[in-house]
């Protein structure tokens, strides 16, 4: 989901975790009233792979936080939740493509939080016409795909 439509991934992870094996949200965010992603209830009956795609010079839901329609966390932050709520290790690894950086960490069964932080990129689905010769000319679709494939559950 992109958007508002990537806030709604984030809870369809936290409260139907026994269905989805991962989610994927872009330029969406995970928060309270206050602005917070570590008091959100986020408690998954067991561990989401989760991808966030996130463009840094997104004004709609800006990476590093704060108001602007509503208060929104940091992506950071809500990358924090996410390696709480799935039992994520510490370590993590990092790979660039073009404008983008991929941050993961690997946690339980199999599961990984990553977040695709893309430098200058928009509030827009990436591979669109809209972002089309900017930083988000990447087929965001195809990485998501990638990344659900890569993070299908096998058993029940």
């Amino acid at each position: 989901g992109m958007s508002r439509g990537g806030m709604m991934t984030h809870r369809i992870g936290c409260e139907l975790a026994s269905r989805v094996a991962a989610i994927a949200p872009v330029s969406g965010n995970m928060a309270t009233a206050t602005g917070s992603a570590a008091d959100v209830p986020c408690n998954p009956t067991r561990p989401v792979s989760v991808l966030a795609i996130h463009g840094t010079a997104d004004g709609v839901i800006p990476i590093a936080g704060g108001r602007v329609d509503i208060p929104f966390s940091p992506l950071v932050d809500v990358m924090a939740k996410w390696r709480m709520a799935d039992g994520c290790g510490g370590a993590s690894s990092a790979s660039t493509d073009g404008p983008s950086t991929t941050t993961s960490w690997q946690c339980p069964g199999g599961t990984t939080v990553a977040m695709r932080v893309v430098q200058g990129g928009w509030h827009v689905w990436p591979g669109t016409p809209t972002g089309a010769g900017g930083p988000d000319a990447f087929d965001g679709s195809r990485v998501v795909a990638d990344f659900f494939a890569a993070h299908a559950r096998t058993s029940g």
